[in-house]
């Protein structure tokens, strides 16, 4: 998750919206600490 992260990361520009929703313990968190 971490590493789709980074990925998505790459691609957001300024001002982009990510919503994320899911199940606790889905990687939500993993995956935005991968595009900070």
């Amino acid at each position: 998750m971490n590493r789709l992260g980074r990925a998505l990361g790459g691609l957001l520009r300024a001002g982009d919206l990510v919503v994320l929703g899911g199940e606790l313990g889905a990687g939500k968190t993993t995956l935005t600490r991968g595009v900070g």
